[in-house]
């Protein structure tokens, strides 16, 4: 199942012919010249697959190949969730504050008799407090404001304006490898990449295929990545409306050690170990919280004195992940080795202090 599609295969002397083959594909390659050979006497190939659509018709195939090639593999039981929804529409808009101003004069009443103007030689003097367009302004000699930036505006019968109707748009999830990966050319990293890669083919077709035989009626079992190099969708500190913070995560984790600690370089290399499989550890949580963490730290590395980290969650003290698919990660970076190969490596600082 599944299928290839090619467009810039080249057959006979056609370039860009497209060609669409299933991802396990034999093709047969025919070699031969486009004018009747003396004696030729029709072969198999000749008679069976050859087809002069591309060739002159007195083409005859001299010799006949095959080659059997894999493309990939069709993953029949990944979860592969898309969605179409209906965007709304735009309308206009304000793009500045628009101050409120005066559509008609404003004229200052005669406390006695009312009178809005004053006789001034045998003249009309209005006296006028503001003037059309004048702004208007509040108590404390701020100008009103009629539409803040960002309001719609109305038309003459207080609808808004659409400046751009509605469209479909389509969303879908894509499984994808840190692009870290892609750049580096250490032999054991490029051998993850490619076991990693097998076991989730394995996954989503065998393993997934297996269990699908033995559930009942229309029941389906997928596979489903967890997501951990975009964004994640979170609760922070106990609120009810969400936020979305990065998967990658950049810790920084201060150890203090006491003064015949600090030079024991065997120690040290230990937590550092110690530290990348906490974090690990704690991170496969759906509710974090830096306490949490700092106690599960202090609990695996009792030399320390004192820890701190940060680099955690944008600073959020408690964060929890509403899809339990996503998933915090320490960041992966590219480091350049003294042989010139590209490795990986986390992106993870750890600082090892002597306490005071």
């Amino acid at each position: 199942m599944g299928k290839l599609d090619m467009d810039s295969f080249q057959m006979a002397l056609y370039p860009n012919t497209p060609v669409s083959s299933p991802l396990n594909q034999t093709f047969n390659i025919l070699y031969g010249i486009n004018q009747t050979a003396v004696g030729y006497v029709a072969n198999n190939a000749q008679i069976n697959i050859f087809s002069n659509i591309y060739t002159g018709s007195n083409a005859t195939v001299i010799t006949h190949e095959t080659i059997d090639i894999k493309f990939g593999t069709y993953l029949s039981n990944l979860w592969t969730k898309a969605t179409m929804v209906n965007s709304t529409p735009t309308y206009l808009t304000y793009q500045n504050d628009v101050p409120l101003l005066y559509s008609e004069p404003v004229f200052q009443k005669n406390p006695v008799n009312g009178s809005i103007f004053n006789i001034v030689n045998n003249e009309i003097v209005y006296n006028t407090l503001h003037n059309v367009g004048d702004p208007v302004l509040d108590a404390n000699g701020n100008p009103v404001i009629a539409h803040y930036a960002g309001e719609l505006v109305l038309d003459a019968n207080g609808n808004p304006i659409q400046i751009e109707g509605s469209s479909n748009q389509y969303i879908f999830d894509m499984v994808c490898y840190d692009g870290v990966y892609r750049i580096a050319t250490d032999p054991n990293v490029t051998q993850y990449v490619q076991l990693a890669t097998e076991t989730m083919a394995q996954w989503a077709t065998t393993s997934m295929q297996d269990i699908d035989n033995i559930l009942f009626e229309q029941t389906t079992v997928l596979y489903s990545p967890t997501n951990s190099i975009s964004n994640i969708e979170c609760l922070v500190n106990n609120q009810s409306s969400s936020i979305l913070l990065p998967a990658a995560l950049t810790p920084i984790v201060n150890i203090y050690l006491s003064a015949t600690d600090i030079n024991n370089t065997n120690l040290q290399n230990q937590l550092q170990i110690t530290v990348s499989n906490t974090i690990h550890q704690y991170l496969q949580n759906t509710t974090l919280s830096k306490t949490g963490l700092l106690n599960l730290l202090s609990t695996n590395i009792p030399n320390a004195i004192t820890i701190t980290v940060s680099g955690f969650f944008d600073s959020y003290d408690i964060v929890n992940i509403v899809n339990p698919q996503d998933l915090f990660m320490i960041d992966r970076i590219n480091y350049l080795e003294s042989t010139n190969i590209i490795g990986v490596e986390e992106d993870i600082t750890i600082n090892f202090l002597q306490a005071s």
